[in-house]
């Protein structure tokens, strides 16, 4: 039995996370396009630095915060014995890491686990089939950059690890 792995978001641009969409990959830019919409976090609600949010990489997301982020849902379904042979990883390009950040809720704050240099995350599992996240945006659109972030899943087995090493 192989687990099944999906990494969803608001893809229909209605305000809520779509699940199980398909043809993630033929994602547009664009008032007419398709895919999620993820808006720069530019207000100053962290009050840490003064600095704008986005620009602001010491403070730590609060309540007020998290609602400038698209909510992403990461499920990772099947047999927790299953989990015992694969590792399930977050992964972005370099070039997002400066366009994106991605958090995780922690006990008492969020934790972040991707963008700013960090390209891969190891999800921990814990017998949960459903991890949310939130992703904010960092980076307007602009010459050299099209708009377009992307956030991977990766499922790897522990076997591939051993075997690398």
């Amino acid at each position: 039995m192989f687990p099944a792995i999906s990494l969803d978001v608001d893809v229909n641009r209605i305000g809520f996370v779509s699940r199980g969409m398909k043809n993630k990959d033929t994602w547009t830019w664009g008032p007419n396009g398709r895919g999620a919409i993820l808006l720069v976090n530019c207000d100053r609600d962290r009050n840490s630095s003064g600095l704008p949010d986005n620009e602001d990489s010491e403070g730590t997301p609060n309540a007020a915060d998290v609602k400038d982020m698209s909510p992403m849902f990461l499920t990772a379904e099947g047999p927790d014995e299953i989990f015992d042979d694969y590792r399930v990883i977050l992964e972005i390009e370099p070039c997002d890491s400066k366009r994106l950040r991605v958090y995780r809720q922690g006990k008492f704050q969020f934790k972040h686990v991707l963008g700013m240099g960090k390209l891969g995350y190891e999800v921990q599992r814990k017998n949960r089939d459903e991890m949310k996240f939130y992703v904010e945006g960092l980076q307007f659109p602009d010459t050299e950059f099209s708009g377009l972030v992307y956030v991977k899943v990766k499922l790897q087995s522990t076997q591939d690890l051993v075997s690398s090493q």
